[in-house]
This record gives structure tokens, sequence and C-alpha cells, in this order.
């Protein structure tokens, strides 16, 4: 004799009780998931704020530092202001005794029959006008203002002769440059060290 036993109710209450877990499973994944994707949106905000907070404190130190970049450049400038102002107060103190070897120079090598009628400087350069009672002379004297130590390459821009009753001048102009001598630059030399 066989049993027979109806498995249908049991079976269908075991697809129940299997469905029910498979939607509570399913449920506790969608809020483990939802949980996770919260918990990660939640991580991900942090180090955001983080990378946030890190980029503003770069930005101000960017700043600072500009500002400070902008104020040693400002310094260099005036620095540089300053030493270009010192270099022209050396340089008008080197100068200043050339004037007196100058007169003292030209004193004593213009000849007789030369007269200077106006004598300028321009930087190195010294323009002279004048007068003179031969061209012999004008050339005696620029062949010595050729061998004098504070002066050198005298070049005749202009030459006039006039004729007057009493005597015939040469209205001439001049430039010559003007040199340091050895023994200055000696005497610079041992004051720089």
């Amino acid at each position: 004799m066989i049993i027979s036993i109806n498995l249908i109710p049991w079976r269908e209450s075991d697809r129940i009780r299997r469905k029910k877990h498979f939607i509570m499973a399913l449920i506790a994944g969608l809020v483990f998931s939802g949980i996770a994707v919260l918990g990660m949106q939640y991580v991900f905000n942090g180090w955001l704020d983080a990378q946030k907070a890190r980029n503003n404190y770069l930005q101000k130190e960017i700043s600072l530092l500009a500002k400070k970049v902008e104020d040693i450049n400002k310094l260099k400038k005036e620095q540089k202001s300053i030493w270009d102002r010192v270099r022209v107060i050396e340089k008008l103190q080197q100068k200043r005794p050339l004037v007196v070897h100058i007169f003292t120079e030209l004193a004593r090598i213009i000849p007789e029959g030369i007269y200077i009628t106006d004598l300028q400087e321009h930087g190195d350069i010294i323009n002279i006008v004048g007068k003179s009672d031969s061209n012999n002379e004008l050339s005696r004297f620029m062949r010595v203002i050729n061998q004098a130590n504070w002066l050198q390459k005298a070049t005749l821009v202009e030459i006039k002769t006039q004729d007057s009753q009493l005597q015939r001048f040469s209205d001439f102009k001049l430039e010559i440059d003007v040199k340091e001598s050895e023994e200055d630059d000696q005497i610079q030399i041992k004051k720089m060290r």
C-alpha cells in the first residue's frame, strides 16, 4: 500500500516563506545599499570639504605670498633706485676733482695766441669755443691736448677766419674727450679695497 501525501500545501507555504525571505533579503540589501551609498556620500563629502578647506588655505597662502613677492619687488626697485643714486653720487664725487685737473691742465697747455671764449662740459666731452691768432697755434694746441694727462682726442669741429682792421683772428670750436689718469684709477682702486 502506498501512502499518498499531499505536498502541495507544504510547497506553497515553502514558496511563500522563500518569497518572504527573498523580499526581506532584497529589502535588507536595498537598505544596506542605501546605507552604504549614504555612508559613501558622507565620506566623499567629508573628503570634498577637507579638500576645499585645503584649497582655501592654499589660496590664502598663495595670496599672502603674492603680496610678499609684490613687496619684495617694490623693495628691489627701491634698492635699485638707491644704488643708482649712490652710483651717481660716487661718480660725482670722483669727478669733483676732475674739473680742477682739467682747468689746471688747460691753463698749463694753452699757448699764447689762443683765447678761449666759451667752455662747456657735456658728460665726458668738453666743447671749447675760442679765437686763435694763427692756425699753427691752434694745431699746436690740439697736439698738446692729445698728449695731456686729463684730456685726449681733440677734434676740430669748426674754424672760421675773420679779418679785422687790427688783426686776423680765426674762430674755432673744439671737442675734447676727458680721460681719467692712471694715477686717479689707482687711487679709486685703493679706496675700494
